[in-house]
């Protein structure tokens, strides 16, 4: 996610998207087992569940509550490789490795 969500005016230190820090050192514990701020039915990140992962749906924009796709247009946009990589490694328990 570093590089292509840990951006200037996305989700860095300063001023950070939804509150959401996805720098080195700090995304970890901004996502894992924390309320999503756009669906508070949701975590952000749900370790063994790709469906109840506020992340996940955001990333392939079927979150449903109309705050787009991420990343914004202009931005890197993540491969169907990384976000597999993400299914994965939410549904085999978000471990912080």
């Amino acid at each position: 996610l570093t590089n292509s969500c840990a951006l200037d005016g996305c989700h860095t230190n300063n001023l950070p998207q939804s509150g959401l820090i996805l720098s080195p050192g700090f995304a970890y514990a901004n996502m894992v087992n924390v309320k999503s701020s756009n669906d508070k039915l949701l975590k952000r990140v749900f370790p063994g569940s790709i469906s109840d992962s506020y992340l996940y749906r955001k990333i392939t924009n079927t979150q449903g509550d109309g705050t787009g796709v991420m990343p914004p247009a202009g931005a890197t946009a993540l491969t169907l490789a990384e976000k597999a990589a993400i299914a994965s490694w939410i549904s085999d328990g978000a471990l912080e490795n």
